[in-house]
């Protein structure tokens, strides 16, 4: 007879597991990094932000450290868009270097994976958007994040197309005129 095979537990319940082991009376920021290092071990990258964390604990009435939450939500959103933006943006090559870092992480992650990076292109791609309307940027940085976010929307739809689309784009007269 074989053996039985244990179930995999859903992110929710390992999250709610975590925090039952530490005992504390709410969650603040030693909590919420011990669950995203667990989750990631045990999922990969495809996890939930600390924010989402800290509402599916809130959902199971634990109590939070609201301040914490928000310092290790932003701490964990600026370190993932990081990983897909290539320094400031300040020209054309530095948007070359960031779709490259975006079609590298596409190859390397897992299918299951691929909805996260998706999600954080998406984030990427409607902040160089708004970055774009900014009168506070320069004008070259402006083109260059709003070429950008058209070249993620792209990625975006299709990303099978994309090489393609993209080698057609860069030999445009609109865009040789725009960036040489």
């Amino acid at each position: 007879m074989a053996p039985a095979r244990s179930r995999k537990l859903t992110q929710i319940e390992v999250i709610i597991e975590c925090y039952e082991q530490f005992g504390a009376q709410s969650v603040g920021r030693r909590e919420l990094e011990a669950i995203v290092d667990t989750l990631r071990q045990t999922f990969g990258a495809a996890i939930p932000s600390p924010a989402t964390i800290a509402r599916i604990l809130a959902d199971h009435e634990v109590p939070l450290s609201h301040p914490d939450v928000l310092d290790v939500d932003t701490e964990w959103r600026e370190r993932q868009l990081s990983e897909i933006v290539a320094g400031d943006l300040d020209t054309i090559e530095t948007a070359l270097t960031t779709v490259g870092n975006v079609q590298s992480l596409a190859t390397r992650i897992h299918a299951d994976e691929i909805d996260r990076l998706r999600f954080q292109v998406r984030q990427v791609q409607e902040e160089l958007e708004l970055f774009s309307q900014s009168q506070l940027a320069s004008e070259e940085r402006r083109s260059v994040a709003a070429e950008l976010a058209s070249w993620l929307k792209v990625w975006l739809q299709n990303p099978a197309i994309f090489d393609d689309w993209l080698n057609l784009r860069r030999n445009s007269p609109e865009f040789l005129q725009k960036f040489g």
